[in-house]
């Protein structure tokens, strides 16, 4: 989870946020891509340790329309995976101010994590590839799948692999 602002939002770490939110409890909005969702309660988790309160818009239909509006001043933050905020942050739309994973990332080595300066704060996800236990592979003869190239290069753990 990356948390993001709107580049007019004059907030470039997530202590200046921390800060401004102090100061005005309830001002800044963030977005999110639906309640009760790992970015929603990404959200909560940071208000409770930052002892902060922020004002929750929440949106459906994945994160394009929240980063629009996070791009076009409507909102002033968002809480969101990779995939939904690495394009407008490429771009310029959006300012990366934290990620909530253990360790910055490599792609991003300048965008520290949420636990620099909330100590112990992690907010990560899981993906799982997985198929019938009596299948032998997870592709045709032949063919690696994308799932299995991974767990030979150690990016997926393979303890459900043999059934």
């Amino acid at each position: 989870m990356f948390i993001a602002v709107s580049p007019s939002l004059g907030i470039s770490t997530l202590p200046e946020l921390i800060a401004r939110a102090k100061k005005a409890p309830g001002e800044i909005t963030y977005a999110t891509t639906g309640v009760g969702r790992l970015t929603h309660l990404t959200g909560e988790l940071l208000q409770r340790k930052a002892g902060i309160k922020l004002l929750v818009v929440p949106y459906t239909g994945g994160p394009s329309h929240a980063v629009t509006d996070v791009a076009t001043e409507r909102v002033a933050m968002i809480i969101e995976g990779y995939s939904g905020v690495v394009g407008a942050a490429r771009s310029g739309s959006i300012k990366l101010i934290a990620v909530a994973s253990a360790k910055r990332l490599a792609e991003f080595p300048d965008v520290p994590t949420v636990a620099e300066t909330i100590p112990g704060f992690q907010a990560t996800t899981s993906d799982w590839c997985s198929s019938p236990a009596a299948q032998a592979s997870f592709a045709a003869p032949g063919r690696e799948s994308l799932c299995e190239q991974a767990i030979a290069v150690g990016e997926l753990d393979a303890t459900a692999r043999s059934g």
